[in-house]
């Protein structure tokens, strides 16, 4: 039973043409996340394929390092940026 439903998933995945739609459409996500964020000071990366895409939000972009778990709120004023685009 467990097969028939995976078989289903893949079948509809492959054949309806989600996996192609996908990478277009994570391709102008990407390009778009680029735009916005390449020189964001918070920014270490972007990275990911197809919609699965994450930005990796650090304290300083070129050491990458982290920003400290006990800090609770960031006002620095290039977070707004960041904030519009948060889901």
């Amino acid at each position: 039973m467990a097969a028939a439903a995976a078989n289903a998933v893949l079948d509809r995945l492959t054949k309806d043409g989600l996996v192609e739609r996908s990478k277009m459409i994570g391709e102008r996500l990407k390009t778009a996340l680029h735009a916005q964020f390449d020189d964001h000071p918070h920014v270490g990366d972007i990275r990911g394929r197809g919609l699965f895409i994450g930005l990796e939000i650090v304290a300083d972009r070129d050491s990458k390092d982290p920003f400290d778990p006990n800090q609770k709120k960031s006002t620095h004023s290039s977070n707004r940026r960041l904030s519009t685009w948060a889901l």
